[in-house]
C-alpha cells in the first residue's frame, strides 16, 4: 500500500447463540505482520503500535467507546487504543425463561403447588420491565391472595413484571 491510501475488505461470520455476556459478540481484529518495499520484515517498525499484541488494554475498548475506530491511537504515552487494533460488535437482545415445579408431592386436590421461574439475559443488552405471563390450564386455579406480586390479566392468565434480571419469580396455585 502506498502512503496515504487505504484498503477495504470484509469477512463473513455466522452468529451463534451463547450463554450471553457483555463481550460475547465483540469481534476484535489486529494487524499482526507486514513487509516493507524491500521485502524486509517491518512488523516491529510501527511507530505507535505493537502489532500482534492483542493486549488487555486493547480488549478493554468496546464497540462504540470513544477509542473505537481511533486510527490515531498509540497507547504509549497517552493510554489510547493502539491504532492497529479495533473492535466491532453487535447488540443482541435475547431473554430466556425456564419454569420448574418446586413443591413436594404427592399431591391431593386442593394442595398448593409452587412453580419457580428463572429469567436469563443471554444477550449483551440490559433488559428492564420484563413481563411474564402464566397460562393456567384447567387443572389449576389461580389465587391472587397467594401471589401478591402478580396481576391478573384474566382468570387464567396472571402476569408479573420484573424490573431487571437476577432473581427468581414464584407463583403459588
Amino acid at each position: 500500500m502506498y502512503p496515504g491510501t487505504s484498503y477495504k475488505f470484509y469477512i463473513v461470520l455466522q452468529l451463534v447463540q451463547t450463554d450471553g455476556g457483555l463481550k460475547s459478540w465483540d469481534n476484535y481484529s489486529e494487524i499482526i505482520f507486514t513487509y516493507n518495499d524491500n521485502s524486509e520484515d517491518a512488523t516491529t517498525w510501527d511507530a505507535d503500535s505493537n502489532p500482534g499484541s492483542d493486549s488487555a488494554h486493547e480488549r478493554d475498548v468496546r464497540p462504540g467507546d470513544p477509542d473505537d475506530d481511533n486510527i490515531d491511537g498509540h497507547y504509549i504515552p497517552d493510554g489510547t487504543d493502539e491504532d492497529d487494533h479495533d473492535p466491532a460488535g453487535l447488540d443482541i437482545f435475547d431473554l430466556a425463561l425456564n419454569k420448574i415445579e418446586t413443591s413436594t408431592g404427592p399431591y391431593r386436590y386442593g394442595d398448593q403447588v409452587t412453580f419457580t421461574y428463572n429469567v436469563y439475559n443471554q444477550g449483551n443488552m440490559p433488559a428492564y420491565n420484563i413481563e411474564v405471563m402464566d397460562y393456567i390450564p384447567d387443572g389449576f386455579e389461580y389465587d391472587p391472595g397467594l401471589n401478591p406480586q402478580w396481576t391478573q390479566a384474566t382468570v387464567t392468565t396472571p402476569k408479573r413484571t420484573i424490573a431487571g434480571l437476577g432473581s427468581q419469580v414464584q407463583v403459588l396455585r
